[in-house]
């Protein structure tokens, strides 16, 4: 071995330890860098997957949020039916415009049968009231009721025999003064279902959203359980599986099948509570719609009784005079000394219109809901009346209260709007000449329609049609649940209602509220 060797030899023996301790070293180096870039990915993978699925939470929210607000719009779409079977009751004014038709034309039979040779023109003309841009007998034609006929139904039979005592000028009064208080009843009781169907859904789709977080954090928290115990989880299967009796495998599927009913039991009985909830729309379209209609009634009477139908009033005049009803009818409602209106039904409280009181539950439940369901609610009502009592809550707190107030802004300026045009449309269509050509008159320019004096037989009749237009409910048009598109509801009333920004800012704070 020479010299050179020898030195290497004794060089790597005197460094021997100093090269393990360096490759020893340089291994821990990299083993623990290499689990620390493990580590490092693995949680920055977790926190990118975490970000997604709260993305993924928020889009679902934000989508889950939409989609209930539209829902409140079809709930409401789908209770105009119910309402206008209920206003025909009291406010059946197409009964009132036949029994003018009956009058005219009985009396123009009469006339013709006195003297044959009596024209038309002259029949007409002793027939009725001239008015600015026609006669009140022309204004009955404009509607699109069907024309007189001998062999009429027995509703319309009904109603020639309701007011046959009644002269031509009470009947016009009776229409004028019905079809004001038809307007404002249907501005505030819309109004109000708007509001409530609102806050129930969101309340609803709130409590179904947070128990389904609730549910997918204890599966996860389970899991997560499952996946650090899974020694023991060996160890006790291994054991169970040793010492374990022949009877254990029953007790266990019985143990599951008990657990199972009772979830269903206990799913089939939220529901039954939430169903009860969301009937309490019945109490504003049977009570709540009696306040307003009293207090529209007396207003209206307040405002409008001293006219008659041959009256002529600027659509200033009459804006003015609406105005003044609704401000007076808000006053008595929405201020703290609301028990003191004097209607049939008590009031406390501005929810009292909304919801029945507690002694009033159950008559109400009686009248909306079937007798299995009323059995179950007997044993345990407990989510309705934390229902009852959140949204009580909501109504009378003074968030609630703006959002009616602009919600009922909105129903006035739809009305004044469309009278506005309908008697712009009548006038225009009776100042047409024989050969169809427009007489050019200033009066008739929709720049002068507000200031131009028209009678209030011409109002009343623009009034009726407005009634109709806000009612307007094509249930075949109505879109599946799915659809996020407020097109397909043909109701202008409605939809324009639906635009009010506070009801949405109400929403938003009720689905937003959490309680643990």
């Amino acid at each position: 071995m020479n010299n050179k060797n020898i030195k290497q030899i004794s060089f790597l023996q005197r460094n021997r330890k100093r090269f393990i301790t360096a490759a020893a070293l340089s291994t821990v180096i990299f083993a623990t860098g290499s689990i620390f870039l493990y580590f490092l990915k693995s949680w920055l993978y977790k926190q990118q997957l975490k970000i997604t699925e709260q993305h993924f939470i928020r889009e679902q929210i934000k989508r889950r949020f939409t989609q209930t607000q539209h829902d409140s719009l079809i709930v409401l779409y789908e209770l105009l039916p119910v309402f206008v079977l209920i206003l025909a009751k009291d406010y059946n004014l197409d009964e009132l415009v036949i029994a003018l038709r009956d009058k005219k034309l009985k009396k123009s039979q009469i006339s013709a049968e006195k003297n044959a040779t009596v024209e038309d023109g002259n029949v007409a003309g002793t027939s009725g009231s001239s008015i600015p841009g026609g006669t009140i007998s022309e204004v009955t034609v404009d509607t699109n009721l069907p024309p007189y006929n001998l062999t009429l139904g027995d509703s319309q039979l009904e109603s020639s025999e309701k007011y046959a005592d009644f002269t031509k000028a009470q009947l016009w009064h009776e229409l004028q003064l019905k079809s004001l208080v038809k307007l404002i009843t249907i501005s505030y009781t819309i109004s109000s279902l708007f509001l409530l169907t609102r806050l129930q859904l969101n309340i609803l789709t709130r409590r179904e959203y947070l128990a389904t977080a609730v549910n997918i954090a204890i599966e996860q928290e389970n899991a997560k359980q499952k996946n650090n115990s899974i020694s023991n989880s060996v160890f006790n299967w291994f054991s169970g599986f040793i010492y374990k009796s022949p009877d254990d495998n029953k007790d266990k599927l019985s143990s599951e099948g008990e657990n199972i009913e009772a979830a269903d039991s206990k799913t089939k009985l939220m529901y039954i509570n939430e169903q009860a909830f969301l009937s309490t729309s019945w109490w504003i379209l049977n009570n709540g719609y009696l306040v307003f209609s009293e207090l529209a009634t007396r207003k209206v009477d307040e405002y409008f009784s001293n006219y008659n139908p041959k009256d002529t009033l600027s659509l200033m005049e009459f804006s003015n005079n609406m105005s003044n009803i609704f401000h007076s009818i808000n006053k008595e409602l929405f201020t703290n000394n609301i028990s003191e209106i004097e209607t049939s039904q008590p009031i406390n409280n501005i929810s009292d219109i909304f919801l029945p009181e507690d002694s009033k539950i159950d008559y109400m439940l009686q009248r909306t809901m079937d007798e299995n369901s009323l059995k179950e609610l007997s044993s345990d009502s407990l989510i309705l009346s934390q229902l009852l009592s959140e949204t009580a809550e909501y109504l009378n707190d003074k968030s609630s209260i703006i959002s009616l107030e602009l919600l009922l802004n909105e129903s006035f300026q739809f009305i004044m709007n469309e009278i506005e045009n309908s008697v712009l449309s009548k006038i225009k269509k009776s100042n047409k000449k024989v050969n169809n050509e427009t007489v050019e008159n200033d009066a008739t320019q929709e720049s002068d329609i507000k200031n131009k004096k028209v009678q209030l037989a011409l109002i009343a009749m623009a009034g009726k049609d407005c009634c109709t237009k806000m009612l307007i409910n094509n249930n075949d048009l109505v879109p599946f649940r799915n659809t996020t598109s407020t097109q397909t509801v043909k109701n202008e009333y409605l939809k324009r209602l639906d635009t009010v920004t506070s009801l949405n800012d109400l929403s938003a704070s009720v689905y937003g509220k959490v309680d643990f």
